[in-house]
């Protein structure tokens, strides 16, 4: 919202704020999911049916969620208008692989 709020409001820099923080606290939350579903999976990197579909999601969407965080606590505010478009198609495209996961999860948990 903040990439397309009118430049007169003093709302774009809270809402900028809270892109920032929201990217990075969700980078930094997705290291204790990973880890507790690696320790409910025993280790079981891909698995099979449902446990190999909801992993196909998982790993890409990790490391794009975490790639969006570094990428945005390094460059912040300083990114040209092109390279935050990329990253934008980034960050839904990796919204869209982490609802996959979720649905591959939730197969999981409804089909057990």
């Amino acid at each position: 919202m903040g990439y397309v709020w009118p430049k007169s409001s003093s709302r774009k820099a809270q809402l900028h704020a809270a892109g920032y923080f929201t990217i990075i606290l969700g980078a930094l939350g997705t290291f204790p999911a990973l880890l507790s579903g690696l320790l409910m999976t025993k280790g079981e990197v891909l698995g099979h049916d449902a446990l190999l579909f909801h992993h196909l999601f998982v790993w890409p969407a990790f490391a794009g969620l975490v790639g969006l965080g570094v990428w945005r606590m390094l460059v912040d505010d300083r990114a040209s208008p092109r390279s935050f478009s990329v990253y934008l198609v980034m960050l839904f495209l990796t919204a869209g692989l982490m609802a996959g996961a979720g649905y591959w999860g939730g197969e999981l948990i409804l089909n057990s």
